[in-house]
């Protein structure tokens, strides 16, 4: 009788060891599992915050003035208005001549914030290339392509003239 005794034993220490070792492990899995979902709700909010600051950003460039500082010609500012509900961070700025794709300015590093519903002027004196002049001939008659982008990836473009913005 003690040796059936003792493999009741045996069978129900075994049990315990097993039960023990898939508790173990299914409780690694749940809790590995729970951390995943968690992360990957943090990441969709992130992603939802982002979109609907997105989509919330709005702005005009209102302004374009090429200014013939001291006959120089070499000004030129841009007006930027936030039109939307959030504050917006200008990420590039850049300007080129139509007619023969000449890369006026491009700024890759404005360091502008537009909060909503104001107006912030930028100024360029230092174009690209040597020797431009918006008084010559072959930059007073063209037209130029104004291109502001900001940080969340929104972009507005327009079409400005020499002395006619």
């Amino acid at each position: 009788m003690i040796i059936a005794t003792r493999r009741g034993i045996s069978q129900i220490i075994g049990t315990l060891f097993m039960v023990a070792i898939v508790v173990s492990v299914g409780s690694v899995l749940l809790f590995t599992g729970i951390e995943n979902i968690t992360s990957f709700n943090s990441f969709l909010d992130i992603i939802k915050n982002t979109e609907t600051d997105q989509i919330n950003e709005s702005f005009i460039i209102e302004h374009v003035r090429f200014d013939p500082v001291t006959n120089s010609g070499e000004n030129i500012e841009i007006s930027i208005r936030n039109t939307g509900s959030v504050d917006i961070t200008l990420e590039r700025i850049a300007i080129h001549q139509i007619e023969n794709q000449n890369l006026i300015i491009y700024d890759t590093d404005p360091n502008l914030t537009i909060f909503s519903g104001e107006m912030e002027t930028q100024t360029y004196t230092n174009w690209i290339g040597t020797g431009i002049d918006i008084n010559d001939v072959g930059y007073v008659d063209s037209q130029y392509r104004v291109v502001v982008t900001t940080t969340k990836g929104t972009t507005v473009e327009t079409i400005a003239a020499a002395f006619n913005t």
